[in-house]
């Protein structure tokens, strides 16, 4: 689930919340944590320079005192009516909307105050934070709502969340975050016209600074310190710790005239900041101090947009998407096989291959460029050299666990490959003899890598490496490693006794190894599940 917003506080700057999107909306699994709103009071009554008191406005004040926000209200409005720019009758007016539970009122009264000639400048600052404090209060409303829904999947919920941070939008269109988790929402209530819409409004807000940080090399999680070298000195730098014992970085540069924000996070322990997210040029109706805030980038809507597009038929429009994202965040993994799968389909695999291979000339430490390399040369049907890439990576990193992972599945590919032509062979053939050995070499390679990934504690007890490991023992009738295997996967009952997965896979380990009676009993708990 999401995080929320906390409201200003003088001296401080907003940090926001960060979506994250293994999910894009195909994941809907997000970590929920409290709400930490306060909602700000009535600090305008602090303000200087009021107008003299007339018997409506010394009315309106005591009336608030009192808490009878109906005749503060009203008596506001009266005295408006013959003093349009009286700035303390509209903060009245504004607070006593808002404890009505009257928004659209309270809102238009700021509002008012930020374009009067009468108000000073500290006065139109106050007027804007409290415009931010109750978008704040609609945002963290929508996304309090949201979390109520992952949990109780109740349409309504869903809803109602949606339409808190509709409202977010009406407060402070100036703001994209709201619309990422309004697209989502739309789509998982089967909206997908009106999430098209939520997000590529985001992006007609965001575009602009994803272009000034393409144009200067900027990407996300890009070290702070490759910043500083790739754009100069910052005209400002200031940091802030954070409750985690790191520090976040904020480099303000003038970028045609404009302020462009980058924002780098440093975690406990670690020695430099990564990108985490910029803003450019911010619009001049904001405070400073929101001009200023700390922002993340979530490539969340741009992933959204790039599934939808290929989910209606219309491939170019995914790969511009996918394209985008690739630039902002060239490690991101999670749109690759989409894109690979675009660039087959547009005819412009070689393109890919030459785009990939120069972002590995560039960043020759970073093993996650090979990586992809190697992913999209195997989808591309170059086998021979996708296992090159992957055994280049392991003679740097011996243990990169996504380069054993993508050599076990090369080498058992292989073997599936040659069984295939074994079985074909003697399909057409009843004289022909099978020769299983062909294969085999293959799968014990296969075995190695995934016994080597084991050996990760990531990995140690993973259903699926097990499962695999499984399978080739079981196909080459390796009794001896295949019973371990069978016992690594019984000692692991404990931890997923109810797990569908586990007692699948052990429905079938016992029905390959001849234990019927544990089979059914694992077939029976299963069942006793749905």
């Amino acid at each position: 689930m999401l995080k929320h917003y906390p409201d200003f506080e003088d001296g401080d700057v907003l940090r926001s919340f960060v979506v994250h999107v293994s999910n894009t909306t195909t994941q809907t699994s997000v970590t929920k944590f409290t709400r930490i709103l306060v909602l700000a009071g009535f600090a305008a009554f602090t303000l200087q320079s009021f107008q003299c008191a007339s018997p409506e406005m010394s009315a309106a004040r005591k009336a608030m005192k009192d808490k009878d926000y109906q005749k503060a209200r009203t008596s506001a409005e009266t005295v408006l009516k013959g003093d349009l720019d009286n700035i303390e009758a509209l903060f009245i007016l504004s607070n006593a909307s808002q404890m009505m539970g009257d928004l659209q009122a309270a809102t238009s009264a700021l509002r008012r105050i930020q374009v009067s000639s009468a108000a000073s400048p500290q006065q139109k600052n106050e007027a804007s934070k409290t415009v931010f404090n109750l978008w704040v209060a609609e945002y963290n409303a929508g996304i309090t709502t949201y979390n109520t829904y992952i949990s109780t999947e109740k349409r309504d919920d869903a809803v109602k969340a949606a339409g808190h941070l509709t409202k977010a939008m009406e407060l402070k269109p100036e703001f994209s975050e709201p619309l990422p988790l309004l697209g989502r929402i739309q789509l998982t209530l089967g909206d997908t016209a009106p999430a098209v819409v939520s997000f590529k409004r985001w992006w007609a807000l965001e575009e602009k600074g994803f272009e000034i940080a393409s144009s200067k090399g900027l990407v996300l999680e890009m070290p702070r310190a490759q910043v500083l070298r790739t754009m100069g000195t910052p005209i400002q730098q200031t940091s802030d710790s954070l409750q985690d014992g790191g520090r976040l970085f904020k480099d303000r540069y003038d970028v045609g005239g404009r302020d462009f924000m980058v924002f780098s996070t440093m975690g406990a322990g670690e020695v430099d900041g990564k990108v985490s997210g910029w803003t450019y040029a911010p619009a001049s109706s904001l405070s400073a101090e929101e001009q200023r805030r700390t922002r993340t980038v979530t490539l969340e809507p741009l992933k959204n947009l790039a599934l939808i597009e290929y989910a209606q038929k219309n491939p170019k429009g995914s790969f511009e998407w996918c394209t985008i994202v690739a630039k902002a965040h060239p490690t991101d993994g999670s749109l690759t096989p989409l894109r690979v799968r675009l660039y087959t389909e547009l005819g412009r695999m070689d393109e890919a291959l030459a785009e990939i291979q120069s972002l590995i000339k560039a960043n020759a430490t970073d093993m996650s460029y090979r990586i992809t390399y190697a992913s999209m040369l195997d989808a591309a049907g170059k086998g021979e050299q996708s296992r090159a890439v992957y055994e280049e990576v392991l003679g740097i990193e011996p243990a990169n666990e996504a380069a054993l992972l993508g050599l076990a599945a090369h080498w058992k590919g292989l073997a599936y490959e040659k069984q295939v032509a074994e079985r074909d062979k003697a399909a057409k053939d009843p004289k022909y003899k099978r020769n299983d050995q062909l294969y085999f070499g293959d799968l014990r390679k296969s075995a190695e890598y995934y016994e080597r990934i084991r050996k990760s504690p990531k990995y140690r007890g993973d259903l699926s490496v097990l499962e695999q490991l499984f399978n080739i023992y079981d196909v080459m009738s390796d009794s001896k490693n295949l019973a371990g295997i069978v016992r690594d996967l019984e000692a692991l009952e404990p931890q997923y006794r109810v797990d569908p997965q586990w007692l699948m896979i052990m429905e079938g380990v016992y029905v390959r190894t001849n234990q019927i009676e544990k089979a059914k009993s694992i077939e029976a708990r299963r069942k006793s599940l749905r």
